[in-house]
């Protein structure tokens, strides 16, 4: 069973997970990038990818062991097994955090 975490803890550590993955999607987007399409044909960059990534990191330091539904990962059949000893509300959703999200992406490099 994963520890207990203090909500002030959580919080701090939700918060820089924002903060890093914000600041690689913004340094992707600046950099330039293309959007690609996953099988479903919904847009992804690498700004999706590195964002998640980061969001993933931080959630196994401050929650190690709690199932994660993470959408890129999803896309390329990464579901989390989720065991006995997680209730039904012990599960971390990351949405996505990218421009795709709004559909505002260039479609080619910048």
């Amino acid at each position: 069973m994963p520890r207990p975490i203090a909500d002030d803890e959580l919080i701090e550590a939700l918060l820089a997970a924002a903060v890093a993955a914000g600041r690689a999607a913004l340094d992707i987007y600046h950099a330039g990038f293309t959007v690609a399409h996953k099988a479903d044909q919904s847009p992804v960059t690498a700004a999706d990818h590195a964002s998640e990534k980061i969001i993933l990191e931080h959630l196994a330091r401050v929650a190690p062991g709690v199932p994660v539904v993470a959408e890129e990962a999803a896309a390329a059949g990464s579901i989390p097994e989720v065991r006995e000893e997680f209730s039904s509300s012990t599960l971390w959703m990351a949405p996505r955090s990218s421009s795709t999200a709004t559909g505002s992406s260039p479609s080619t490099s910048r």
